[in-house]
């Protein structure tokens, strides 16, 4: 059995190529056969209408006996308008042919048409006009001038004719436009031309594109050599082969691909999981943290910087540290050192401004982002919230510096206290010496009067220097605060200032020592009546939390200004001439006891706010027990 043909594919694709372009031949050779056999069936319908009009010149010569002029003029004008002939004319080339003349024109210019028509006869078939066989000239351009100057195409139409009485012929020639003729012929003279072209062009493009389209298949197929995937010798099924193995390599590739994404979701996935437990640590850190890229941009804030700061992650992430911190915050100081110096710094005390223009104390530490080349990439910054340590170190400060001063204090007060008791009896002495004169008495009474101020103001020193017993009870505080408030308006004689105090009664059981905390608000309240020399509000607050209340005590005040606003509750200080600078010392002293916070806020111009955060339960040292009642002492 003989196998059967196989064509290789280039030589499939050469023949595809060849049938297409023998199609397009075949197309243009109809095109210009259709163009053939219409222009023939057009010509041969012209020629027909001009044989019949030719036919009709002849029937008339002879009806009308003896021509006459005017009368066959007039019926060859109506033939001509009936047939739709632009000019009919009737010559006699007498009997050589050599001396035409018109007999009878439908044109005017009777001169110029018998020049017009012999020119015409040049071109036409002598031979078949002097054995009677009629002829027709080819197309032939002519310019006319009127109506307007244009191009026309026209047709002549010589049909000889006898008559009985005329020897030789007479010819009628029939003029009649012919421009759809012409434009078949200019059509079909473009179509050969354009057809021909479109032919060569179309063999050059497909033998480009061939070239072309084989190009990467013969680079395909000798690499599939190279590799011994295909045989020089045996390349009938090369093509089968090849697409075979490329279509393997094909489905290496996509399983490849598919291993690749599985790959690469896994990755993703573990880098999001990464990611996240990042967060998660980054976020369970009581610590701040911030992270910025080298050009400043904050890429992380986990949430214990929101906290601290009062910032929003979502807020601030991709912004510069500066806009979001400040250019002059310390942070933004020591984020910019970290990155110029590419230095750590641990450990720093920094005093930072909230948003809310409220100061934090911070213990800050930066650090260095480095890649694995060792390049910065960035830095980051880690703090925590030293407030209320900062707080503390102060109030043992305070604790501290009072028990000194007690106890220096302490001797030097009682020394005094006995000089002052030899000073009274010398004094005493001397008046009942000097009784007799008055002079010196009133010099002497002075002396005692004086050696009296002295002795309450040592009194009274000693009484803040020693250590207070606290005996504490259930009290209402709103009773309290109203209590001292009456007292002190008698003791001051203001009646210019009036007490508003919170409605509900409620939240006002607080664990104190009532003397102690009747002390505590009155000095407060003179501090405000003081401050208020013209009359005006004196505004209580108090509200319960979870384990304290919390009191504000707001006047109306001209304020304290802000560079003494930290010194007001150190003993002795006073901005007053009368003053001792004990009465806030006392207050912080009772407040503290307590184990109680006050805070102090002001602004000049605006008043002043004393905060004082007074827990419900005390943490109790020791318990004595007095009549039938409990009685709770803390040593101070």
């Amino acid at each position: 059995m003989k196998p059967k043909l196989r064509l290789t594919y280039e030589s499939e694709l050469k023949v595809s190529f060849l049938l297409l372009l023998l199609f397009l031949v075949l197309i243009n050779f109809g095109a210009l056969y259709l163009l053939k056999v219409t222009k023939v069936s057009l010509n041969k319908e012209f020629d027909q209408k001009l044989a019949t009009v030719g036919n009709s010149v002849k029937t008339l010569y002879k009806e009308i006996q003896q021509p006459d002029e005017i009368l066959l003029r007039k019926a060859l004008n109506e033939l001509t308008l009936n047939s739709e002939v632009e000019q009919i004319s009737i010559l006699d080339f007498g009997p050589k042919y050599d001396n035409p003349r018109i007999l009878f024109s439908t044109d005017l210019d009777e001169a110029a048409s018998v020049k017009r028509t012999t020119d015409k006869l040049s071109s036409v078939d002598w031979g078949s006009l002097k054995k009677g066989i009629p002829a027709y000239s080819k197309i032939i351009k002519e310019k006319i001038s009127f109506p307007q100057n244009e191009e026309r195409y026209y047709k002549f139409y010589f049909y000889p004719f006898k008559t009985k009485e005329q020897s030789p012929f007479l010819i009628a020639v029939l003029k009649n436009q012919a421009g759809n003729l012409a434009i078949l012929e200019k059509l079909s003279k473009l179509e050969f031309f354009f057809g021909g072209l479109g032919i060569f062009l179309a063999l050059i493009a497909t033998f480009g594109i061939i070239r072309v389209t084989l190009k990467p298949y013969k680079e395909i197929k000798h690499k599939a050599t190279e590799a011994h995937l295909v045989s020089e010798e045996n390349s009938t099924g090369e093509i089968d082969f090849v697409v075979k193995t490329f279509q393997k390599t094909i489905d290496e590739l996509k399983n490849k691909e598919k291993i690749l994404k599985e790959l690469y979701h896994k990755t993703s996935e573990k880098a999001e999981n990464l990611s996240r437990l990042n967060d998660y640590i980054l976020d369970s850190m009581s610590s701040g943290v911030i992270i910025c890229d080298r050009e400043g941009k904050i890429s992380r804030l986990n949430q214990a910087a929101e906290e601290i700061l009062t910032l929003k992650s979502a807020l601030v992430i991709n912004s510069h540290y500066k806009q979001i911190l400040g250019p002059e915050n310390p942070l933004s100081h020591l984020i910019d050192k970290t990155l110029a110096e590419e230095k750590i710094f641990t450990n720093l005390d920094l005093e930072v401004e909230k948003p809310s223009r409220e100061k934090v104390y911070l213990s800050a530490s930066s650090s260095l982002i480095k890649d694995d080349q060792g390049q910065l990439v960035g830095e980051g910054l880690l703090f925590s919230d030293i407030s209320n340590v900062k707080k503390l170190q102060e109030e043992i400060n305070f604790k501290e510096k009072m028990a000194a001063l007690g106890e220096m204090s302490a001797g030097l007060a009682h020394q005094l206290r006995n000089s002052m008791g030899s000073i009274m009896g010398f004094t005493k002495l001397l008046k009942k010496v000097l009784k007799d004169e008055p002079d010196n008495s009133e010099i002497i009474q002075n002396i005692v009067t004086e050696s009296l101020i002295m002795e309450q103001l040592l009194a009274k020193f000693l009484n803040f220097t020693k250590p207070l017993d606290l005996v504490l009870e259930r009290v209402n505080l709103k009773e309290i605060v109203t209590e001292s408030f009456h007292q002190t308006s008698e003791y001051t004689k203001r009646k210019d200032i009036f007490l508003a105090t919170p409605a509900p009664e409620e939240a006002n059981m607080v664990m104190a020592d009532k003397l102690l905390l009747k002390q505590c608000f009155q000095n407060l309240f003179q501090n405000s009546f003081e401050a208020m020399p013209n009359g005006g509000k004196l505004q209580v607050s108090i509200d319960e939390e979870k384990d304290f209340l919390r009191i504000e005590v707001s006047d109306q005040g001209g304020g304290i200004p802000a560079e003494i606003l930290d010194k007001i509750f150190n003993p002795f200080f006073t901005t007053k001439e009368k003053g001792t600078g004990l009465g806030l010392s006392l207050v912080k002293k009772i407040v503290n006891l307590h184990q109680g916070k006050i805070q102090a806020h002001s602004q000049v111009g605006q008043g002043t706010k004393f905060t004082i955060y007074w827990p419900k339960e005390p943490e109790i040292k020791s318990v004595a027990v007095e009549s039938k009642e409990k009685v709770y002492y803390l040593n101070a």
